[in-house]
């Protein structure tokens, strides 16, 4: 004799392993960001999360996100906030933040919009996008990826990287 068991719960009403409370981990990006002095998309870009994840995480829908995939908890949690800080003082060639800044003046980026989004001052903006600005912080780095991201701008490199930049 066979036994049949029927569940009365639907998925919404289980646990599911695959996510867990998000309040710890909010409050740990928080703690990363205030200490490291770095925006929470520097957290989500090196955690491997997605922008809006990160941007529901903190701030939600309708309030904060109860819960958070386990896959984004542990990769948040493996951050440091001394990997933070070196991201945020370390030091590499512009050449990439340069082209990405000039892609996304081509798709039509005001100067301040992108100085704004790489926490720049416009004149360093310019410099960098204009290769007179040699070095720039790997946090500079990653916000013009992350600029370029969120806007859906794929940047691979192509004959229009060497082309003027549009007139103001």
């Amino acid at each position: 004799m066979s036994t049949l068991t029927t569940s009365t719960h639907t998925d919404t009403e289980q646990e599911r392993p695959d996510w867990v409370v998000a309040s710890p981990f909010r409050a740990y990006v928080n703690h990363l960001t205030g200490n490291a002095d770095v925006p929470w998309s520097i957290v989500a870009f090196h955690a491997g999360v997605s922008q809006s994840a990160m941007k529901t995480l903190l701030y939600g829908r309708n309030g904060h996100a109860r819960k958070i995939h386990a896959t984004h908890a542990r990769a948040i949690l493996d951050i440091t906030v001394e990997e933070l800080r070196r991201i945020r003082v370390g030091q590499i060639p512009s050449f990439g933040a340069g082209r990405r800044i000039r892609l996304l003046r081509r798709r039509g980026v005001s100067w301040t919009e992108i100085s704004h989004a790489i926490l720049q001052p416009e004149e360093i903006t310019r410099a960098i996008a204009e290769s007179r600005w040699p070095s720039c912080s790997l946090m500079t780095d990653i916000l013009t990826q992350v600029a370029c991201q969120v806007r859906y701008i794929d940047h691979l490199p192509s004959a229009e990287d060497d082309m003027p930049l549009p007139p103001d």
